[in-house]
């Protein structure tokens, strides 16, 4: 997950001014530009020489890195005709993991003229134009990616303010641009050495992950389900057995998974808010069964809150359940709930926020190719599963009583009971979902 490590600041790169300042002949001009980098992204590099940085390879570390000389210093013989010069500096930007990142420009005292302690001033250009249409003493700069040629390129005048100049979208870059400063001058104006300073940012916005960049169920987190577009769907595997289970992005804007749970042995709890952290050993033929069908594992309610039923009364949560674990500190794959409104139902719950959400509350919807919840039946006392293929029975981890809770119930025809009570030690399958950003308030609250 990206996170920004530095506060947005300038950079500058001092330098040592008489060391850099040429002795030049009577009637000769030096021009010295002093360059500075701003650097801008999750994670930033700086460096102040024009070798080419080495892109990253470690994807996971997202990075921008830029390098840039710290001058562009060149001088100019003037004739009383005017004599064109320019010196360059080569840019390299390097970026990975990102959305793409962006190039700009200013002069950094507000003036884009160069000046010297003669009172000698060197105006900016008019326009767009090449060396061969400067007027005398102007200057300008030219941009662009890779090489340019300073004798012919297109100049302007420097803006002073951030101005961009180049852009990419490109999710992980190594690039070269060159920067080229040009003046004409002639005798009109006094011989010494002009300067202004100049500085180039470099922005690099985070890329979005999204559920196309994970492979497992325990990566998930609110944010990679806000990201990712609807309806996407993807196989992600969960580590606690290496069974994968196809996610997808549901029109509520929640995660879910398009199969049934089929886990056992000891998992550790995934706590909804105000969970505890532990693990969980649900027992075979006494809190889970394995039927060897296609409809998953079965569970009791017990199993299905990893022992946190307890917690749930009448009409309340439990705060944990065996789906997996994800990424965040405060959100996990969770147990759907049931919409409650002190001992009536509400109709607010998360099966029926996805049901009104691809149409409506019927048959049809819920065992859509969208949906694909199975008609499995349920265990009763004994490991006997009954009406399997006639009816379909989830848990959500909603309690009614101390003996009952609350699940989706739903046979033929249009008969769907979306607060269905049963005792709660009959095995239901389990379909678990992971909230984004957007919805995490609602569906992780107790």
């Amino acid at each position: 997950m990206w996170k920004l490590k530095h506060q947005t600041e300038e950079v500058r790169h001092s330098i040592d001014l008489e060391h850099k300042m040429r002795s030049v002949v009577y009637g000769g001009i030096g021009l010295l530009v002093l360059l500075g980098i701003m650097a801008l992204s999750p994670a930033t590099s700086n460096s102040v020489d024009a070798a080419e940085p080495a892109l990253q390879s470690d994807d996971s570390t997202p990075s921008l890195t830029v390098s840039l000389q710290q001058a562009i210093d060149f001088n100019i013989a003037p004739t009383s005709a005017g004599e064109f010069g320019a010196g360059v500096a080569k840019i390299y930007v390097s970026t990975n993991n990102s959305s793409g990142y962006s190039i700009s420009i200013a002069t950094n005292n507000g003036k884009n003229t160069l000046e010297n302690s003669n009172n000698g001033i060197v105006q900016p250009v008019n326009d767009s134009v090449t060396p061969g249409n400067f007027a005398n003493n102007a200057w300008g700069y030219a941009f662009g990616q890779g090489e340019i040629n300073a004798s012919a390129a297109i100049y302007k005048a420097l803006p002073i303010s951030m101005t961009e100049v180049a852009n990419s979208t490109s999710a992980s870059a190594n690039d070269q641009y060159t920067l080229a400063l040009g003046a004409k001058v002639n005798t009109a104006i006094p011989s010494g050495q002009y300067s202004n300073s100049v500085t180039v940012r470099v922005i690099a916005s985070p890329r979005e992950v999204t559920l196309a960049d994970i492979s497992t169920m325990q990566e998930m987190t609110a944010e990679i389900c806000e990201a990712t577009s609807t309806d996407y769907m993807k196989s992600l595997i969960d580590t606690r057995n290496n069974k994968a289970y196809e996610i997808f992005k549901a029109k509520d804007g929640n995660c879910w998974m398009k199969a049934n749970l089929a886990v056992s042995g000891t998992v550790p709890k995934a706590n909804v808010m105000g969970g505890t952290d532990g693990t969980y050993t649900p027992v075979a033929s006494t809190s889970y069964w394995n039927k060897d069908n296609a409809y998953g594992l079965y569970y009791n309610f017990s199993a299905a809150t990893a022992g946190t039923a307890t917690t749930a009364g009448s009409y309340a949560n439990a705060t944990a359940s065996i789906c997996p674990t994800g990424g965040d500190t405060d959100a996990n794959w969770v147990l759907p709930k049931i919409g409650q409104d002190g001992s009536k139902y509400s109709g607010s719950g998360s099966f029926a926020q996805l049901l009104a959400a691809y149409g409506g509350q019927s048959v049809e919807v819920i065992t859509s190719s969208e949906l694909d919840f199975k008609k499995g039946g349920y265990i009763k006392s004994g490991s006997n599963l009954t009406s399997e293929g006639t009816t379909g029975y989830y848990w959500s981890r909603t309690g009614s009583s101390s003996t009952i809770a609350y699940g989706l119930k739903f046979s033929g025809g249009s008969a769907i009971d979306l607060s269905y009570g049963d005792t709660r030690t009959v095995g239901q399958s389990i379909r678990c979902l992971y909230p984004s950003t957007s919805t995490k308030a609602a569906v992780q609250a107790q």
